[in-house]
């Protein structure tokens, strides 16, 4: 499991076949900065125009960041992404 520059999740996603494939996701779509905090939104999140220090933690589980807030301050914060993302078939998809 991956995060390339413009914060696409990439990982090799095993299908019901038995195959593996390699899938993408967008984080930076369904993912906002709300004040300093990562947020879920259905579209055009674009929380990597506010935040620095972006990588996966815990195996690829957790994305991690320092987002800023409405006062300039940076602040760590997490999210685990399996909250909304899974393999199905052997694509990553969001679930809403």
């Amino acid at each position: 499991i991956t995060l390339d520059r413009d914060y696409d999740l990439i990982a090799e996603c095993g299908a019901v076949d038995g195959h593996k494939k390699l899938s993408s996701i967008s984080l930076n779509n369904v993912l906002t900065n709300d004040n300093g905090h990562f947020r879920w939104v259905s579209s055009g999140g674009n929380f990597g125009a506010s935040a620095r220090d972006v990588r996966l933690v815990d195996g690829g589980r957790v994305l991690e960041a320092e987002l800023a807030d409405v006062g300039g301050n940076w602040r760590r914060d997490r999210i685990v992404l399996d909250e909304r993302i899974e393999n199905s078939d052997g694509n990553l998809q969001w679930l809403s």
